[in-house]
Parts: C-alpha cells; sequence; structure tokens
C-alpha cells in the first residue's frame, strides 16, 4: 500500500512538473512572438531611417557640387581671360 502511495505522489509530482514546464514553454513562446513584432519594427524603422540618410547625403552631395562647379567655371574662365592676356 506505501509502494502505491508513493507511486502516486511520484506521477502527480511528476505531472506538476510537466505542467509548469508547459506553461513556462508557452510564456516563451508569448514572448517569443513579441520580440519578433518588435524587431520586424525596428527593422521598418531602421529602412526608412537609412532611406531618409541616403536621401539626405545625396542632397548634400549636389548641394556641395553646385559650388565646386562654379569654382570651376570660374578658374577656367581665369584660365581663358590670362590666355587672351
Amino acid at each position: 500500500m506505501k509502494l502505491v502511495i508513493l507511486r502516486t505522489k511520484m506521477l502527480k509530482s511528476k505531472i506538476t512538473t510537466i505542467t509548469l514546464i508547459s506553461d513556462i514553454i508557452s510564456k516563451l513562446r508569448s514572448q517569443n512572438v513579441k520580440l519578433r513584432q518588435k524587431l520586424k519594427e525596428l527593422n521598418s524603422a531602421l529602412d526608412v531611417a537609412l532611406e531618409k540618410a541616403q536621401k539626405n547625403m545625396t542632397s548634400k552631395k549636389t548641394a556641395n557640387q553646385v559650388p565646386q562647379s562654379v569654382d570651376n567655371i570660374i578658374r577656367v574662365k581665369d584660365k581663358e581671360l590670362s590666355n587672351q592676356n
């Protein structure tokens, strides 16, 4: 009889442990879903920020190139004037 009671207690203990592990796994799965969603949001925000930075760099390059072109034109004109003299 004691053996039956002991086995019953062990079986209940194993069932309780399995239930706890199952609950932990469910919570981890839920957390995993939340983290994956957050990662997607962060990747989207990163893509937007990179596109914006690329546009800014392109516009800055264009803005910087205009004065260089003007400087180049001035140098060419100066050389032409000095060659005429």
